[in-house]
């Protein structure tokens, strides 16, 4: 027998003994969990439940379906009124979060050995599978864009917000959260650029929001040689862009009735490498034209519909790359931003390193 077919074996006896063993009290059927797998959409057949737990031909689960396993498993609240449900990751407590935590690391560590994924291996790159601490580094708004809000942003005043003050905002607040769930034993932290410590915030994993005009920190990241992306936001003289040699990366507006220009498309940057102040840390880089492009880049990795697909893209296209970085098409429809599908041609405009071969 091949060791990658025990492996298998060894996660489908986990994931029968989850629903078979968890609560002996409770019977939890087949149809009931993919009823609640399901998540109010068509339930999944106990023929593919009954895949995943097979004795002698046994199917790998995706890394989605392992994180709701985890989130189910985790809390007896997930049955009430002997309805087995799967609560939100925002409705679990601390305790409830560290045993999500452990359940699904023991979960991907199975699967890992089932696909022969090293054990080092990151199926998400926001899930870090360490303690260390995670800072966010957000821009600083100026004070003539944060002038109108008065007192909101003056520290002396008792009404004063510390957040009316970050720039990109929109994409801390969606990726805080998502880090919180994915490393529950990690001190997640936000920091804006001008309140840093370089002693204490680079110190574990860094993600650096936002583009150079407000972010001094992701320009001096893409003011290394090393770095063939560069950004350009020169906006009274037009130049407003990615560069890579020759060639750039612009987003598209339109300008509408009333004289506004509309923003259509943005261009976002997504780079990870090694942390330079802290050798077993990461640094992370988000960064659009424009802010939506900044949602998009953080988007594409905590979009449930669309990030598996996509970390599943950057662990296969970037392989045993310490370093690697791409410029995505952000497309925004009504005003919002739809999450990249890295999969799509033409959504991925530039990659690096470049594929050899």
């Amino acid at each position: 027998m091949e060791p990658m077919d025990d492996a298998v074996r060894v996660l489908a006896q986990r994931l029968k003994s989850l629903r078979t063993r968890r609560w002996p009290e409770v019977k939890i059927t087949q149809p009931m969990l993919g009823e609640a797998l399901a998540k109010g959409g068509r339930p999944l057949s106990s023929g593919l439940i009954s895949s995943w737990e097979s004795s002698t031909t046994p199917k790998t689960p995706p890394l989605a379906r392992l994180d709701d396993y985890a989130t189910l498993f985790c809390t007896p609240r997930s049955i009430k009124d002997g309805t087995l449900r799967l609560l939100p990751v925002a409705e679990l407590t601390a305790e409830e979060l560290a045993e999500r935590g452990r359940i699904r690391a023991d979960l991907l560590s199975l699967r890992n050995d089932a696909v022969h994924e090293p054990a080092g291996a990151t199926a998400n790159p926001w899930d870090f599978r360490d303690e260390r601490p995670i800072t966010i580094i957000c821009g600083s708004l100026p004070p003539d864009l944060t002038a109108s809000l008065s007192k909101y942003v003056d520290p002396d005043d008792p009404d004063y917000m510390d957040l009316y003050t970050y720039a990109d905002i929109d994409a801390l607040f969606e990726l805080h959260g998502h880090l919180r769930a994915l490393n529950p034993a990690s001190k997640v932290r936000r920091r804006r650029v001008d309140t840093v410590s370089p002693t204490e915030d680079f110190a574990g994993h860094v993600v650096l929001l936002g583009g150079v005009d407000f972010n001094p920190r992701t320009a001096d990241v893409l003011a290394d040689p090393a770095m063939p992306v560069k950004q350009v936001a020169e906006w009274d003289a037009g130049r407003v862009y990615f560069e890579v040699g020759e060639e750039h990366y612009s987003p598209t507006l339109e300008r509408g009735a009333d004289g506004r220009e509309i923003l259509l498309e943005d261009v976002a940057h997504f780079y990870r490498g090694p942390n330079p102040l802290y050798q077993s840390g990461t640094l992370t880089m988000c960064n659009g034209m424009f802010g939506r492009g900044t949602l998009g880049a953080v988007r594409a990795l905590t979009d449930p519909a669309l990030a598996e697909a996509n970390s599943e893209y950057l662990n296969t296209r970037f392989a045993g790359q310490e370093s690697f970085s791409l410029i995505t098409r952000v497309l925004v429809m009504g005003g919002a931003v739809l999450t990249p599908d890295w999969r799509l041609s033409g959504n991925v405009l530039h990659e690096w390193p470049e594929e050899t071969g």
